[in-house]
């Protein structure tokens, strides 16, 4: 998500910060006080801008885990890569479920770093990224894994 645009008053933080001083009367008194002086150059305090997101991270995860419990059965994908130019390796870990409406919706768990390519690597990602996310319950709810090419799983 790009956090500015090409003015102060532009970009997904600011208006990030609109909605939420709408619910935070310290954030909405510092909104105020922006527009009043618009002469002035003002920043918005990096504790409001951190509020800011952690809430809407707080949110996403709110949804997201109201609809994984929802699905019956899930579905682990894994993805190892090397980037070509760091030479590291990452693995990108989602679930996939069908919900009830039969609409397939694939959820990122994220992207972790690997210190090797190698299968129990990969393994330690797809658990580290599991059990950092998920409740227990959704344990029970995976049927099936799926890896992209990955040679060594």
């Amino acid at each position: 998500m790009a956090f500015h645009g090409s003015i102060c008053e532009e970009g997904n933080v600011a208006d990030l910060i609109k909605l939420i001083s709408d619910y935070n009367p310290g954030i909405k008194k510092q909104m105020e006080v922006t527009r009043k002086d618009l002469h002035m150059v003002k920043h918005i305090h990096h504790e409001n801008i951190n509020f800011c997101i952690n809430q809407m991270a707080l949110q996403l995860k709110r949804h997201i885990m109201s609809k994984l419990q929802s699905a019956s059965h899930y579905c682990i994908i894994a993805d190892e890569w090397t980037c070509k130019h760091s030479n590291k390796g990452y693995c990108s870990v989602s679930l996939r479920s069908v919900s009830k409406s039969l609409e397939v919706e694939t959820f990122l768990l994220g992207y972790i770093r690997l210190k090797n390519v190698k299968a129990v690597d990969v393994m330690n990602a797809i658990i580290t990224a599991l059990t950092r996310q998920l409740p227990p319950i959704i344990f029970k709810k995976i049927t099936a894994q799926t890896y992209d090419g990955a040679s060594v799983m």
